[in-house]
């Protein structure tokens, strides 16, 4: 069957206009925007990224293979949004997951970013005991689920 409403190229960058407009908070908070790409065609492989930055922390904000991924980034430590929103403040967010197709991908990106915006700042600061406790359970062992 047939699409009535083909995807266009409008539609797949106006989540990357709308993800510029909800992280905008981060320059607010003293963050550059140091890289910024568009999606360049319609494909699900393809989407957006943005780099902030400042020191010590850097956010990247990625979409791509309809995953979208927030990654804080302290030193040589990485740790995603949702692994933080899971494990540190017991999966706040609702989100089993970082798949969200195009037509779910607008609620995502506004509850994250709000999530972020409103939860998060000592991440976004740098500060020395947050991330070391969120080094330690990235570092923990996971618990092994069998199945009955």
């Amino acid at each position: 069957m047939k699409n009535a409403n083909p995807i266009t190229i409008e539609y797949v960058q106006s989540f990357f206009d709308l993800a510029k407009t909800e992280f905008a908070f981060l320059a607010e908070r003293g963050f550059v925007l140091l890289e910024q790409k568009r999606a360049t065609g319609i494909s699900f492989k393809d989407g957006f990224h943005f780099l902030y930055s400042k020191p010590p922390v850097e956010i990247v904000v990625d979409y791509y293979d309809m995953e979208l991924i927030p990654m804080f980034c302290r030193d040589k430590d990485k740790v995603s949004y949702h692994f933080i929103d899971r494990y540190l403040f017991s999966n706040v967010s609702g989100y089993a997951g970082c798949m969200f197709p195009l037509n779910k991908l607008a609620e995502p990106i506004q509850k994250i970013a709000h999530d972020i915006k409103n939860n998060y700042s000592l991440i976004l600061s740098g500060d020395d005991a947050i991330w070391k406790k969120i080094i330690a359970l990235v570092n923990a062992p996971q618990e092994k689920r069998v199945l009955p």
